[in-house]
């Protein structure tokens, strides 16, 4: 780092500068006296003997000058001193005389400082002036005297100015060049600091690219974890499902259609043995379409397919879809809601699956008193409720519950059952809709769970139904529907075999003449060849993907009007109805919703 130069390091700079001014001083007045010697010049009354005198001072001065430096000055500005007071004191008064004032100060200016200067030339022309009076008198002495006097003082104010402005100038020069100098350390600490600051910077820049690195890597390692899991969950859930399916299509089948069994009914010591293992059967699928739900909805996967819907009708089937959850509980599920509310724009299944969620909610924490589901429009968004009158939550744990797996106390999965899926899904399922889902609860009174859909615009209700929307609702069944069903034929095309028996035996004791297959491509030539009243076809095929049989379905003009039911244990996908299904029946199914399935894909296809 750059250092300022130290104060005494000017002194030390005009020292040696007189020193080397002196020495050459020295030497001018040996070689001066040697020459003025030899000639004799300036001889006056023996003055001729003065130079030999000056020539040793000089001599002996070059011997003293490099360890006294002052002595030496001094001692030589008073043998130049000496000089015009010897002439004057022996010679005569004329003006070679009296210029000789002026060497003492000329040399003194060589060799000293300003102020010797200013004492030294004081001193010559006071000593000088009274050895002319007392040598030559008063009188001419004013006479010869006055110029080399004004000279003289001339000369000395002339070299005290020109040294203090020297003086001046060189501590002008080195304040400027300790500022500089300092501004020299000042840039030069931030320029360390600057490269200090780059290093760090850089060493942040490749901790920060080591970061995205190991970023990017884990986040492949994460996405490939996510697609494992999809993967994993979407086949776990059809395997899951194909047993599921025919567990709740068997059980109900024994406890609702007793006509698939040669009308033999079920025995009553069987039925409630063989209802909990339906009910079951339900849970399980319950669970798996949360835990299903819940993993698409983080993996951005689950998009919503939104349509102007009648909430009054929609709330009503909540309503008795919920009856089976009282069980034996002493509680009434009200309605309130108005019938006019406008067209509501939403998901229509998964506002479906928030109100079970809830309903279901309400119904297991209460077991006395009612669980109301109410609805009023306000503004343009309709703002949907459901109370209950239960065991309430504690205000220290209402944001805890929406929370997956969180329960409001410990103890109660064990005694009211549920992972605490349902309130997460429906959640997030509310956010995707743009709303929230709030709660308010009184311990021991009861809890509030609340929530708003947006209205459905003119513009979005025209675009689906149409200018002529009407009111009435279309019929799918009237009082003859068994001739509607009589001899008709149904083709069963699905993989697993478990699931193809339940299939045909409900179909088969709904009046159907059915035809099965396990293949897509015998399907297509039944299909062609017998031209069947309904196809119920599975997505999953061994020889050719479902989705490519209904395609070809389609693409055929001798099988394009045939109403193909998808038979899946996927959820429904948006690309069905625009592939040209008639209806979708999600595994697994119950025989009743299996032959509504149908049911409704051959009224659409009369209508």
């Amino acid at each position: 780092m750059m250092q300022s130069p130290p104060t005494y390091q000017i002194e030390v700079d005009f020292e040696e500068d007189r020193l080397d001014r002196l020495r050459l001083l020295l030497y001018l007045t040996m070689m001066l006296s040697a020459l003025f010697y030899g000639t004799s010049l300036l001889e006056v009354n023996g003055g001729i003997w003065l130079w030999p005198v000056i020539f040793v001072v000089a001599v002996l001065l070059l011997a003293l000058i490099q360890r006294h430096l002052t002595i030496s000055a001094w001692i030589f500005t008073l043998t130049m001193m000496a000089v015009p007071i010897y002439y004057l004191s022996t010679g005569e008064l004329n003006i070679r005389a009296t210029i000789l004032v002026l060497l003492p100060v000329i040399a003194a200016s060589l060799v000293h400082e300003r102020d010797a200067v200013l004492w030294t030339g004081i001193i010559t022309l006071i000593v000088c002036t009274f050895v002319a009076i007392f040598r030559f008198g008063l009188t001419e002495t004013w006479l010869m005297m006055p110029l080399p006097i004004l000279i003289c003082i001339f000369l000395i104010v002339s070299i005290y100015w020109m040294q203090q402005s020297l003086l001046d100038l060189v501590h002008w020069s080195t304040d400027v060049q300790q500022k500089d100098t300092r501004r020299a350390e000042l840039f030069y600490a931030q320029k360390e600091q600057l490269e200090d600051a780059l290093l760090q910077l850089k060493f942040a820049n490749d901790k920060l690219e080591r970061l995205n690195d190991d970023l990017d890597a884990a986040q492949r390692v994460a996405e490939n974890a996510s697609r494992a899991k999809s993967i994993f969950l979407s086949n776990m859930s059809h395997e899951l499902r194909t047993p599921l399916n025919v567990i709740i299509g068997y059980t109900s089948s024994m406890l609702n259609m007793p006509q698939m069994f040669d009308n033999r009914r079920l025995p009553s010591a069987y039925r409630p043995y063989i209802q909990l293992v339906e009910e079951s059967g339900h849970y399980l699928l319950g669970l798996i379409n949360d835990v299903l739900d819940l993993s698409k909805i983080e993996a951005g996967k689950l998009e919503l397919h939104c349509s102007p819907m009648a909430l009054p009708d929609l709330m009503r089937g909540v309503l008795t879809t919920s009856i089976a959850l009282l069980k034996d509980k002493k509680l009434s599920l009200l309605p309130d809601f108005p019938d006019d509310i406008p067209f509501v724009w939403g998901d229509p299944m998964r506002v479906r699956q928030i109100l079970l969620n809830l309903m279901s909610n309400a119904v297991k924490f209460t077991e006395t008193g009612s669980v109301t589901l109410a609805a009023r429009v306000e503004g343009d968004h309709v703002h949907i409720a459901v109370r209950d009158t239960g065991i309430g939550i504690p205000e220290s744990v209402l944001e805890s519950i929406f929370d997956r797996f969180q329960q409001a106390s410990s103890d109660t999965d064990r005694r009211y059952g549920g992972t605490g899926l349902g309130l997460d899904i429906s959640r997030r399922l509310v956010n995707m809709h743009g709303g929230e889902l709030r709660v308010e609860s009184v311990v021991n009174q009861g809890s509030v769970f609340t929530f708003t859909l947006p209205l459905a615009t003119e513009a979005q209700t025209r675009d689906v139904f149409g200018p002529a929307l009407a009111d009435a609702s279309i019929t799918i069944f009237d009082e003859n529907e068994e001739e509607l069903l009589q001899a008709q034929t149904a083709l069963v095309v699905e993989d697993e075999t478990a699931n193809r028996k339940l299939a045909c035996g409900v179909l088969e004791s709904a009046g159907f003449i059915v035809i099965e297959t396990h293949e897509g491509a015998e399907a297509l030539e039944l299909a062609s060849g017998l031209i069947p009243d309904v196809i119920l076809l599975d997505l999953s095929l061994p020889d050719i993907d479902g989705w490519e049989v209904l395609r070809r379905l389609r693409a055929q003009p001798e099988t394009q009007a045939i109403p193909v039911v998808l038979f899946s244990g996927y959820p429904w996908d948006s690309q069905a109805g625009a592939a040209g299904a008639a209806g979708y029946i999600e595994k697994p199914a119950t025989s009743d919703e299996i032959l509504q399935g149908v049911k409704a894909a051959l009224a659409l296809n009369v209508h």
